[in-house]
């Protein structure tokens, strides 16, 4: 319960007195909801039970679980070594806190607790799509924004109508989970719930949470479909991608601009001038390939990499809407993890979580297991977070990253039931 408090935290608090008054509310609940969990189970939790179900997992999730530790271990080495030990420490207290979401789920979940995870986010995403669709179209707007980063100032409670979008592409992928498996008013509730966060996503009309949200709801229709059905699905799927490209000024004027870029070979500007942030991320990595910068010293980095990324390439790599020309996030997590934690750790912590994805897809295949509906469910979130992860950067933001911390941890749970027959 505490988790699914600082869940909710981590999607509705607001501070207009903070400095940063969309995130800092948000991190201190995450963070806050899960030191709380974690010392609640130390102080009167039965530890016997995480020993025993430790014993019980298969191999795989145990190597999982051991390189996530393993991985999380490397981030608080290369934040002691980090040339800004100071800014790294203080970023790796709160990521290595937030981080045990994931044991903690997998502690104290089970499939009930799981779908009320899901649920709460769920709501947390509609209200925010809600709020945005009432601020674009201007009927209320509560925060006065001094300065926009992005496009808009629909941005909900977020402060970002991309990361709105992103948190409305993981609630409409968990509606749709919760859609499928539901029947009468729930089914009603969640068909809403999935209307409007598709609806966030859209008039936001921004790419990457709608590659995502794609790439999540594929997976729900390529598990619960036949083959002929599922061609038939990811058809719908495509014919109603054109037809919002069609009915929707924003997706028209964005899709119009887009082919423009393409045409004209202006690929900087095709991806929203991410080309600084990524070639920034190289360099980082090239600097420092084992222990990286520290975890949060990217924004601190940046200007010093890109600066070194201009000179290799021969171009500038500025983004003409920012007057600083500065960037706090990679837009690639991937890369990211690899420039502040170094190589190795970003190698490590994929290669726990594909572990887990692939344990999961047995699970997901398996017709008599009872398990089978939640592990598509997880692996469909999964490929959200994935797919948004290329060009964005879901971990670093405390609603996706504890949401997404909270699915792994149950990944490991339905992961090892694989095999064991109905439930």
């Amino acid at each position: 319960m505490i988790l699914l408090l600082g869940l909710l935290g981590a999607g509705l608090l607001v501070d207009t007195g903070a400095e940063s008054g969309f995130d800092a509310p948000k991190r201190f609940a995450a963070v806050i909801a899960t030191a709380a969990a974690a010392a609640i189970v130390v102080a009167f939790g039965d530890l016997s039970r995480a020993r025993e179900a430790w014993r019980s997992a298969p191999r795989g999730v145990q190597l999982s679980v051991a390189l996530f530790g393993a991985g999380l271990a490397g981030i608080a080495i290369t934040a002691l070594t980090a040339p800004h030990a100071e800014m790294a420490m203080a970023t790796a207290r709160g990521s290595l806190v937030l981080a045990l979401a994931a044991p903690l789920t997998a502690l104290l979940f089970d499939a009930g607790s799981m779908r009320r995870a899901l649920t709460w986010f769920e709501a947390l995403a509609s209200l925010n799509a809600l709020l945005s669709l009432l601020q674009r179209a201007g009927a209320w707007k509560p925060f006065a924004i001094e300065r926009i980063s992005g496009r808009t100032d629909a941005i909900g409670l977020f402060g970002n109508e991309g990361l709105l979008a992103l948190v409305a592409a993981l609630g409409a992928t968990a509606a749709a989970a919760l859609w499928l498996d539901s029947k009468g008013k729930r089914e009603a509730k969640h068909a809403v719930a999935f209307v409007l966060c598709v609806a966030g996503v859209v008039a936001n009309a921004s790419v990457t949470p709608a590659l995502a949200l794609g790439a999540g709801l594929t997976v729900l229709v390529f598990y619960r479909m036949s083959r002929r059905r599922f061609m038939l699905g990811v058809t719908a799927l495509l014919a109603a991608s054109l037809l919002a490209v069609a009915l929707v000024p924003q997706l028209r004027l964005r899709t119009v601009e887009a082919r423009e870029l393409y045409s004209a070979g202006e690929y900087d500007a095709l991806t929203s001038y991410r080309f600084g942030a990524w070639a920034s991320a190289m360099e980082m990595i090239a600097a420092r390939p084992w222990m990286g910068l520290g975890p949060g010293t990217f924004a601190a980095e940046f200007v010093e990499h890109r600066i070194d990324a201009e000179r290799r390439w021969g171009r500038r790599l500025v983004n003409p809407a920012f007057a600083g020309g500065s960037y706090v996030d990679a837009h690639c997590d991937y890369l990211q993890i690899a420039a502040e934690s170094g190589v190795v750790v970003a190698i490590v912590l994929a290669i726990s979580v594909a572990l887990t994805g692939l344990r999961l897809v047995r699970v997901a295949r398996e017709r008599t297991s009872g398990s089978r509906h939640e592990a598509q469910a997880l692996l469909a979130l999964g490929a959200v977070v994935a797919v948004s992860s290329l060009a964005w950067f879901p971990m670093q933001r405390p609603a996706t990253a504890l949401f997404a911390l909270i699915v792994l941890g149950r990944s490991w749970s339905v992961a090892s039931s694989a095999g064991e027959g109905a439930e």
